[in-house]
């Protein structure tokens, strides 16, 4: 993408110098509620680039489209530089109730994005209405099941596998693509969506005897690190029994006997601890 290979943040000092900018500056910081700039489209990531580069903490900006949202957060990207990260959060492809999972990607651009909305990282994030429309963790749930592991530390192997089942990890032979885990003997590879790398974990008994990163297409172990953060591999709720009493105060009485059974199933395995991937 051109705007990510560009850095256009030199100019904004100048840009800054516009009296309408530092009118408009002004006028938010005084916090008068909603603000309107005439602003034409060419020049908007300019000026909002100008306008957030200095704020604190994370920043959300909503474009009205989905390609808009896209185009907006590479341009901002450019105008920015390094003085703060920019994130897309983008909008997932399946809808409501559908029995489809959102690309690895998505999922990990989404979850990203919760993170540092619930550090409060400085950052931008920019999103569609329909992308901030789609519910989403609490950030207290994404705080609440971030876990640290450490060579060293003492973690039962099961235990944590399950853990990671409940994160909405996908188990596979090989791990190539984020919120996948795999295990081979005393070895636990696991690729946490909001990380660069998967993590290779190899446990003596129940001890963590290394964690080392590797590359996905080719398997290969790199560095060796002290410590990995591991977070949740999809939007799922925190609290599962709270949603499985919800979902059973549902009255699908009237509903034909299979979509009905299907209901009644999902609520079984949900009771479980099974996720959907074991059932389909």
């Amino acid at each position: 993408m051109w705007a990510r290979r560009m850095d256009l943040s030199g100019l904004l000092k100048t840009i800054e110098k516009g009296e309408e900018l530092r009118g408009l500056r002004e006028r938010l910081a005084a916090g008068s509620g909603r603000v309107t700039a005439g602003v034409g489209d060419s020049a908007k990531p300019a000026a909002l680039a100008a306008l957030v580069r200095d704020e604190p903490g994370p920043v959300l900006i909503v474009a009205a489209r989905p390609s808009l949202a896209q185009t907006l957060a590479e341009e901002l990207a450019a105008w920015l530089g390094d003085a703060r990260p920019v994130m897309h959060f983008p909008e997932r492809d399946a809808l409501p109730y559908e029995r489809l999972s959102a690309g690895p990607e998505t999922v990990r651009a989404r979850l990203e994005a919760v993170a540092a909305l619930a550090e409060g990282r400085r950052c931008v994030i920019v999103a569609s209405a329909l992308a901030v429309s789609q519910r989403t963790l609490d950030p207290a749930d994404v705080l609440g099941t971030v876990q640290t592991v450490r060579a060293g530390q003492s973690l039962g192997m099961d235990a944590f596998l399950r853990g990671l089942d409940r994160l909405g990890y996908n188990v596979q032979p090989l791990v190539q693509e984020p919120g996948e885990m795999s295990r081979r003997g005393g070895i636990i590879d696991v690729f946490p969506p909001t990380g660069e790398n998967p993590v290779r974990i190899e446990f003596w008994g129940d001890e963590i005897e290394s964690i080392r990163y590797f590359a996905a297409d080719t398997q290969r172990t790199s560095q060796t690190v002290d410590e990995a953060l591991i977070g949740p591999a999809q939007e799922i709720p925190g609290n599962v029994e709270n949603a499985v009493e919800a979902i059973g105060k549902l009255n699908y009485a009237k509903c034909d006997a299979e979509v009905r059974e299907r209901f009644e199933d999902d609520i079984a395995n949900l009771r479980a601890g099974l996720s959907f991937r074991d059932r389909d």
